[in-house]
């Protein structure tokens, strides 16, 4: 679902789930390799972050879902808490 451009993941219900579910698994992988602060995104729920995730979607529709999403962990990372 990644490599599938932001277009396609908000095309309809069904992918957009899909999409969710890979959300949430890049963002844990992420943060795994994050050994300097493995917390990134802890204060934000689910909804939060796909918000985030679709508002550079719906900005950038040609853009790949993993681009939108490394750069709301990126978004994220800055804002420890």
């Amino acid at each position: 679902m990644g490599m599938r451009s932001c277009a396609y993941w908000l095309q309809n219900t069904v992918s957009e789930n899909a999409g969710e579910h890979w959300i949430d698994g890049y963002l844990t992988g992420a943060n795994s390799w994050n050994g300097s602060y493995p917390h990134v995104g802890d204060g934000v729920d689910s909804v939060g972050i796909y918000a985030e995730v679709k508002k550079l979607c719906y900005e950038h529709p040609s853009e790949k879902l993993v681009v939108a999403t490394g750069n709301v962990w990126i978004m994220l990372r800055g804002q420890k808490r």
